[in-house]
This record gives C-alpha cells, sequence and structure tokens, in this order.
C-alpha cells in the first residue's frame, strides 16, 4: 500500500462521507473511489487536484510528503525547501521580501493568483 490510498480514505472518512457519496460529488464510480482507496489504481492529474480541493488539502498531503494538510513544499535542484501555510501562525513580512517571495513562487510555477486572492480577502476583511 502507498501512502496516497490511505490518505485518500483518511481524509473522505474525515469528511464523514462513504464511497458512493464521494463517488457521486467526483463524477465516477464507487468501484474507482474502492480501487483508489485499496491502491490498486491512481487518480488521474486532474481527479488529484479536484480532490486535494474537495478535501481542502495540497497534493502534498494526500501523496504523504507531509503531515501538513496545509503544507505546500517545492524541491530545487539546489537543495530543498518548504512553504508551509499555516492558519494559525502569523507571519510578518514587509512588502519588498513579500515581492522578492511572490517573484520566486512565480519562477518555479507556483500559481500565485489564489494566494493573492486570499490576501486581497483577508484584508478586505480586517478593514470592516
Amino acid at each position: 500500500m502507498n501512502n496516497l490510498n490511505l490518505r485518500l480514505k483518511e481524509c473522505r472518512l474525515s469528511h464523514g462521507i462513504n464511497q458512493t457519496e464521494l463517488a457521486k460529488i467526483m463524477d465516477v464510480s464507487k468501484q474507482t473511489v474502492s480501487n483508489w482507496e485499496k491502491g490498486s489504481r491512481i487518480p488521474n492529474t486532474s481527479m488529484l487536484f479536484k480532490l486535494a480541493e474537495f478535501y481542502s488539502v495540497s497534493t502534498d498531503y494526500l501523496f504523504g510528503l507531509t503531515n501538513n494538510p496545509k503544507a505546500y513544499k517545492y524541491s530545487d535542484t539546489d537543495g530543498s525547501y518548504s512553504i508551509i501555510v499555516d492558519e494559525n501562525e502569523s507571519h510578518n513580512i514587509n512588502p519588498e521580501v513579500l515581492s522578492k517571495l511572490m517573484d520566486k513562487l512565480k519562477s518555479v510555477g507556483f500559481d500565485v493568483s489564489y494566494l493573492l486572492k486570499d490576501i486581497e480577502e483577508e484584508v478586505s476583511k480586517e478593514k470592516q
């Protein structure tokens, strides 16, 4: 068994739904969900993203690369580093550092549009 099948089952159970319900939500058969959870089949890339979004976890979490459901990791040829999103921890970053961070994220293919949207929503809430 691999980590993916265990995480998929764990996420489904934590959402309190059965395989039939998940199958309906994901527009697949119950047998497909069962195969994912047994480890005999692996969801395709678009389905992995759909599952991660539905469960509000990262794909790294689904693959067992991290135990933090909200963690995102990137491995660079020059070494490894991680970007961990922790909703319980406040991060104070000055605008210059933030700009450099956003540029670095873009350079490695990270879609920053979602991040920017979240930041704008938080700022809007704080102003109210």
